[in-house]
């Protein structure tokens, strides 16, 4: 995902130059690592770490490093966990190696929300493209149907609001349609960069 802002860096491991570090000049990003911010991807995983679910699906999961975390979180309180991997293109990680060790795993790919449209699963997390025709759609597919907790990341990315609002709008939309939901925010920059948002389902 390109996040471009006005300072410039260097990954160390390909020497490729990014511009992330506009919000904090201390940020380290590099291809080899999540492209999360650590302390809020680590709130959120600390506020999954209760939650127990019997199958999970991950829609647009790049090179699968979040995903991989996530599912070995949710496997701690079930370890019959099903998760289902789901991109365009296949660009996972060492999958073979990962999976041996979480063998919740699924790979899903090539597909997209569309392939599973209208089923319940009970995590849902949409991450997917980034304007807000395609991840409405995502919503409309699967992330509306969740059983337990539905989670979408860059709620507060605004370098995609050319894109017809982007995850930004997308967000603020599902928080208009879930208003009877329960929802919480985990954001180290609220209102300016990355950030992810979830929604807790009513039981019953």
């Amino acid at each position: 995902k390109a996040k471009p802002q006005s300072r410039r860096t260097k990954s160390a491991c390909t020497g490729v130059v990014h511009s992330w570090t506009e919000m904090n000049p201390d940020i380290c990003w590099t291809f080899c690592g999540m492209q999360q911010v650590p302390e809020e991807f680590t709130k959120y995983c600390i506020f999954l770490a209760d939650l127990k679910v019997k199958d999970a699906l991950d829609i647009g999961v790049y090179r699968g490093r979040s995903a991989y975390f996530i599912c070995a979180v949710l496997m701690r309180n079930n370890p019959k966990l099903q998760y289902e991997m789901v991109d365009i293109d296949d660009k996972l990680d060492h999958f073979e190696e990962y999976s041996e060790v979480l063998p919740a795993l699924h790979r899903g790919i090539p597909k997209t929300s569309a392939e599973y449209r209208g089923k319940a699963y009970d995590y849902v997390f949409i991450d997917a493209e980034h304007t807000y025709d395609a991840a409405i759609v995502d919503y409309e597919n699967v992330g509306k149907y969740a059983n337990v907790l539905m989670g979408f990341h860059d709620i507060y990315a605004h370098e995609y609001d050319s894109y017809n609002g982007g995850t930004v709008r997308l967000w603020n939309e599902v928080l208009k349609r879930e208003s009877g939901n329960e929802y919480k925010t985990f954001s180290e920059y609220p209102n300016r960069w990355m950030g992810i948002g979830c929604i807790l389902k009513k039981k019953g």
